[in-house]
Parts: structure tokens; C-alpha cells; sequence
């Protein structure tokens, strides 16, 4: 792999020993040096490929999976309906998961979406209701800003 130097820049290291620097080397993907030009260039030795960065700031990588953990960590309890063709299919589903439910609790999930379906007819009370008369349930659209509830929803 080729080493490179990045220098004449302004790097912020995020050690507060030493907050900045204005050289860098890379080996591949691993970071090797941080300092002064002269510093960073006699670590790596006189055959790193030199990048000029003509003064820009420099930050340490941030590093976000943005996974939103308690949505996902929720999912994995709900019915999902993401893929499902049609309402009938979509019904079934939820059926489906329903009876896995223990008594009084509620179905949450969906993520479906009506677009993709055969006939594109969104799901509504009525159509819950047929497959789960009993328990409070709510089923979101993929993009999460429709949602049909059952009529035992409103009377919890």
C-alpha cells in the first residue's frame, strides 16, 4: 500500500495533550502519524506520497450507525409488512403474528406499502377489525405517516 502524507492542514486530533497538527500519514485505511510536517514525514520515511490539503480543517472521524436503538430494538417485536403484494397478503400477516400475541396485548407494526400492492387499497379500522376484533393494534404505512387502528384501540 502506499503511505500518504496529508499536510498543511489544520487538524484537529481530539487529544488534549496535543489538540492540534498539521500533518497526517495513512497507511491503507489505518492512521500512522499525527503531528508537524517534519515529524509525520521522518515516521513514514522519504517514500510517502505527499498530499497538500492548502490549509483545510481537519476532524477526527464521527461515527453515527443511526439505527434509532429503541425503534429497532421495538421492530423486532412488531409485524412487518414491508414486501407484502397486497391488503389480503398484508391481513394475513398480521393475523398471523396476532395469534403469537399473548391476551391484552397490543399489535404494533406495518411499514407497508400500498403502492407496490396489486390493488393499491390502504388498510383501514375495518379491515383490521376482520382479523383481530379484539386486540388494540396499530399498522403504519412504510413511510410512517398513515396509520389504521382497530375500533378495540379507542376503548383501551
Amino acid at each position: 500500500m502506499t503511505i500518504r502524507v496529508f499536510r498543511n492542514a489544520v487538524i484537529h486530533t481530539g487529544d488534549d495533550t496535543k489538540p492540534l497538527a498539521s500533518a497526517l500519514a495513512v497507511d491503507g485505511g489505518t492512521l500512522v502519524a499525527v503531528g508537524g510536517e517534519a515529524e509525520v514525514r521522518a515516521a513514514v520515511g522519504g517514500q510517502a506520497e505527499l498530499v497538500d490539503l492548502d490549509g483545510v480543517a481537519v476532524l477526527p472521524g464521527l461515527y453515527d450507525a443511526h439505527i434509532h436503538t429503541a425503534s429497532f430494538a421495538r421492530g423486532l417485536s412488531e409485524v412487518d409488512l414491508r414486501g407484502a403484494r397486497s391488503l389480503e397478503e398484508a391481513l394475513a400477516r398480521i393475523a398471523e403474528h396476532a395469534v403469537r400475541l399473548p391476551p391484552g396485548a397490543w399489535l404494533f407494526g406495518g411499514r407497508w406499502n400500498s403502492n407496490t400492492w396489486d390493488r393499491p387499497v390502504q388498510p383501514d379500522r375495518h379491515s383490521l377489525d376482520g382479523v383481530c376484533p379484539a386486540r388494540g393494534s396499530g399498522s403504519s404505512r412504510s413511510r410512517r405517516v398513515t396509520c389504521a387502528v382497530c375500533p378495540a384501540t379507542w376503548a383501551r
